[in-house]
């Protein structure tokens, strides 16, 4: 199996949405996943999980790139440019994993973000996805941040407590 990364074009939308249903539909069950889920996701009726988390990169350089063998997608990086940093995050399907791809995109993906002159790259992890962990620590990468959220009063529906989502994802 020879392995291509490559930017996405249209001819690979409808694999791309699969992908994206899977990965963001995922994130429910998991540590961190409905926060972030909510973030990249939306709310909005209509469109794709695909399509609502590009929205979020409208106004920002980004670049989404595929890995494939022949006509078959194995999975996706998504780069953007932010104000302080280049980010990315990777998506493998899970028949494909432990097989290179997710490397293979990782590199792609920083290498378009230091050629587009960022000095300092993000990538994306949740918290006890150790998979993701490995993939970015072999690829240089520290953990440098904890990020704690709660939700606050005034926006929780009725009955909700404060923290209720921290403590349900404990």
């Amino acid at each position: 199996m020879t392995l291509v990364v490559r930017p996405a074009g249209p001819g690979d939308t409808h694999r791309l949405d699969e992908l994206a249903e899977i990965a963001l539909g995922g994130l429910q069950n998991r540590r961190g996943g409905p926060g972030l889920q909510e973030r990249w996701m939306g709310t909005s009726e209509g469109g794709t999980a695909r399509s609502h988390a590009l929205s979020h990169l409208v106004d920002l350089p980004h670049l989404e790139l595929v890995a494939h063998s022949g006509d078959e997608i194995y999975g996706v990086a998504l780069a953007w440019i932010g104000i302080h940093a280049g980010s990315f995050t990777v998506y493998v399907g899970e028949g494909h994993r432990h097989a290179g791809v997710g490397p293979l995109l990782a590199s792609a993906a920083q290498e378009w973000l230091e050629d587009s002159g960022c000095v300092q790259i993000d990538a994306l992890a949740l918290p006890g996805d150790r998979a993701m962990k490995n993939l970015l620590e072999k690829s240089g990468f520290k953990a440098r941040l904890l990020t704690l959220r709660r939700g606050v009063s005034s926006h929780l529906d009725a009955g909700e407590q404060p923290g209720a989502e921290a403590a349900a994802e404990s």
